[in-house]
């Protein structure tokens, strides 16, 4: 065997190794990938689940989300400031999975379908009065820019929200 033939030989193996090394990196990028929308994902279901438990352990607070959705102006001062913090961490929520969506670290159906009922949630004459008028606190500009245009442009009502969800809007 002559030097050139073990020269292209060992260039062969050698583009061979490198073919097999960007194969193995491709399949430790789509495994991490995967373990980050897994995160992603237990990271919005403990969000849910502390909002939740905060509802079922203060009788109070879910009586002025209820009526705080159906009707700001009906909440004395005490209550809206109560409904506000609310309002706060569930808007907080929905930009977490916003900023998360941008990142693809969830997939397009999870967070369309947590959007387009906050959508219809921030509808409601309470929810959608809060937003207008309180909504920068806390809150990236860039979320609250894009989120406004998308309930301006919003076809459903608060009336649809009531309908399909009686339970957080108290009559």
């Amino acid at each position: 065997m002559t030097w050139d033939a073990v020269g292209a030989i060992a260039e062969l193996l050698g583009a061979l190794g490198v073919i097999l090394t960007l194969l193995y990196l491709s399949r430790q990028i789509e495994n991490n990938s995967k373990q980050l929308e897994g995160s992603a994902l237990v990271a919005i279901t403990e969000y849910e689940r502390s909002m939740l438990e905060d509802i079922f352990a203060n009788e109070r607070l879910w009586d002025v989300i209820k009526r705080g959705n159906g009707d700001w102006d009906s909440l004395n001062e005490e209550d809206q400031s109560l409904y506000a913090v609310w309002c706060i961490k569930e808007s907080g929520y929905w930009e977490l999975l916003y900023r998360l969506h941008r990142q693809e670290a969830i997939s397009e159906e999870i967070y369309s379908t947590k959007e387009n009922y906050y959508l219809e949630l921030y509808q409601t004459q309470g929810r959608r009065k809060w937003w207008d008028e309180h909504n920068t606190l806390l809150l990236g500009r860039d979320f609250v820019k894009q989120m406004t245009e998308k309930l301006n442009g919003n076809l459903t009502s608060s009336s649809d929200f009531e309908k399909k969800h009686a339970f957080w809007v108290k009559s």
